[in-house]
């Protein structure tokens, strides 16, 4: 799509400020922002303020939230032995889901911590232990988890849920070949990742393959093709409080 063109473009001729300003021109985006490091080329806090707010904020809580669901992830993965675990791969990396219930600490009250500066905000140890693992793998220190001197752009921490049952969940016909999935979520849940759950591959009950030849893959049942009834945009960033979670 256009975006993705313009992306592309921008990649190929990255450190080419005067080219980069071109190109964005040419999309009709960030060109302010390209103008600035073609007079300034090593200045790219002083490009980022040429960044429209709510853009800035989309990307600093998808981040975050980035980081809760791989501690997230973790978590659930430490806490459920692998037959008792379903895996959903996704763009966020490999996603965990209990089989069935999950034993979670009766200490977190079905609560993670979404950290805020400092991770100052995360009380609970094995919470904070997750989190500081998370920002490792970022190449981040708990301490450097921080923003400073640019106003409206914050980290905000929050209490979210571990598990969320879709409610009034039903699925219907919708046609000769297709499904159509129905349910509610609160606000703030994807309703792509409780579609990706109920069609996850459960290894323990593959079957052994029914003719043609020796190792042919069974064939895979295809997921609902509508979306949910009200498919909730999720937390991806919170402009106004949108990001994606993992859910348990």
């Amino acid at each position: 799509d256009r975006n993705r063109r313009f992306k592309a473009a921008l990649s190929a001729k990255w450190g080419d400020w005067r080219t980069c300003r071109e190109i964005a021109g040419k999309f009709g985006q960030h060109h302010s922002v390209f103008e600035h490091l073609t007079r300034h080329p090593d200045d790219y806090a002083g490009a980022f303020r040429y960044i429209a707010s709510r853009l800035r904020l989309i990307h600093l809580y998808a981040w975050q939230s980035h980081l809760w669901n791989r501690a997230v992830a973790r978590y659930i993965e430490s806490i459920t032995p692998p037959a008792e675990r379903l895996v959903v791969p996704t763009a966020e990396g490999r996603l965990y889901f209990a089989r069935g219930a999950m034993p979670s600490d009766p200490s977190m009250n079905n609560r993670f911590r979404l950290p805020g500066p400092k991770l100052v905000d995360v009380a609970h140890p094995r919470q904070r232990e997750l989190l500081v693992e998370a920002l490792q793998r970022e190449g981040v220190g708990a301490d450097a988890f921080n923003i400073e001197g640019v106003s409206g752009f914050q980290l905000k921490g929050e209490d979210r849920a571990l598990v969320i049952h879709p409610r009034e969940l039903s699925l219907s016909r919708s046609g000769r070949d297709s499904l159509a999935l129905h349910f509610e979520l609160p606000r703030g849940a994807y309703a792509t990742l409780v579609v990706a759950r109920l069609v996850a591959e459960d290894p323990e009950s593959r079957r052994a393959p029914r003719g043609g030849s020796r190792g042919e893959p069974e064939p895979r049942a295809q997921g609902p093709r509508r979306p949910a009834k009200r498919p909730s945009t999720g937390r991806s960033t919170r402009p106004p409080a949108k990001r994606p979670r993992a859910r348990g």
